[in-house]
């Protein structure tokens, strides 16, 4: 019971600072789109007005709106340029039947929302590898006062939201490795293919997935096992998409494309590169994780040996780590 009640605490504070600070915050970039464009899903089924990412985050986060005399309009189009799509959520924030502040505000507690559910996962997981809660309610402070996690979890963004539909995925396919059944493998497909609608970086978990089933035994049926999984994830892409499970495949194409080859201009210490740098994301973390983050993080490092942990939990831990940030290294599109 009284570490029930840490846990509420901890997440209570972690909401009370995250609508507090929202409700000071204009519109960033991309928010007057995204909510648009969730509403515009929504309402008219219509996902070709963005296939750059999937439409699950946009769609909870327009979610309320619907209760609303918020209104968007309909646009007879087949593709949209950005300055189209911009200029279109602009239009939809300022000069609606809600105040742009309200309407803000109402999009962003679905994230919250999604950031409070990560948070008990981060505790359930710590929990599990270490043996004792004390490990996880530690865990969980950090995230409740982590600067990235508060910010991303105020915004009605797409950072947040894949992150929790990805950590639920590894969490997931991490109890079906160790207990194979099931419903097990149902949760786990459903869960992935949540983080396949939400964002196109979730495809990184495919080879994560892959290597864990060939070096399960026995292999075979692992293989056969985690087929399935995905085969339940496109059953839910397909369900988000209304059956225009085209589309998302569409966009990984335009997506991949311009992260593999075509690129974007990144900035990094005084210099511009179109080829993306490969220690971008090693100078991101340590620019933007708080000093104790950092510390742990190192003295983790060099204590690795004697977490207490099994040797698969540490495999599990590290391999996902790897393939998300070495893919994200190598990228030509480096941002955020």
């Amino acid at each position: 019971m009284k570490h029930k009640i840490i846990i509420f605490f901890l997440l209570t504070i972690l909401a009370i600072q995250v609508i507090l600070s929202s409700k000071q915050k204009c519109a960033y970039y991309d928010e007057p789109f995204q909510i648009s464009a969730g509403l515009y899903h929504l309402k008219y089924g219509d996902y070709k007005i963005e296939i750059q990412n999937p439409p699950l985050l946009r769609m909870i986060s327009a979610l309320p709106l619907l209760f609303t005399k918020v209104t968007v309009r309909k646009e007879e189009k087949h593709s949209w340029t950005s300055f189209e799509k911009y200029a279109f959520g602009k239009e939809f924030l300022y000069k609606n039947n809600l105040t742009a502040d309200r309407i803000l505000f109402l999009a962003r507690l679905q994230i919250l929302a999604i950031s409070i559910f990560l948070g008990l996962i981060v505790f359930l997981w710590s929990s599990e590898l270490s043996g004792d809660d004390k490990a996880g309610i530690f865990a969980l402070a950090f995230y409740c006062f982590s600067p990235n996690i508060l910010a991303h979890s105020g915004i009605a963004g797409t950072d947040l939201g894949v992150a929790f539909f990805i950590v639920l995925s590894l969490f997931l396919f991490r109890k079906y490795l160790k207990t194979p059944s099931i419903k097990n493998i149902i949760f786990t497909g459903i869960a992935v293919g949540l983080a396949f609608s939400s964002k196109f970086t979730a495809v990184l978990l495919i080879p994560v997935f892959i290597f864990f089933a060939v070096i399960k035994k026995p292999v075979i049926r692992s293989i056969f096992n985690v087929i399935v999984i995905f085969i339940i994830s496109f059953i839910v892409i397909i369900a988000v998409y209304h059956g225009s499970a085209g589309l998302f495949f569409e966009g990984i194409k335009n997506v991949f494309g311009i992260v593999g080859q075509k690129g974007a201009l990144t900035f990094l210490n005084g210099s511009y590169s179109s080829d993306g740098f490969r220690t971008y994301y090693i100078l991101a973390f340590l620019i933007k994780s708080t000093i104790p983050v950092i510390i742990l993080t190192v003295i983790s490092v060099f204590a690795f040996k004697k977490i207490p942990a099994t040797n698969f939990d540490k495999i599990y831990i590290l391999v996902p780590i790897l393939i998300f940030f070495g893919a994200a290294s190598y990228s030509k599109t480096q941002i955020g």
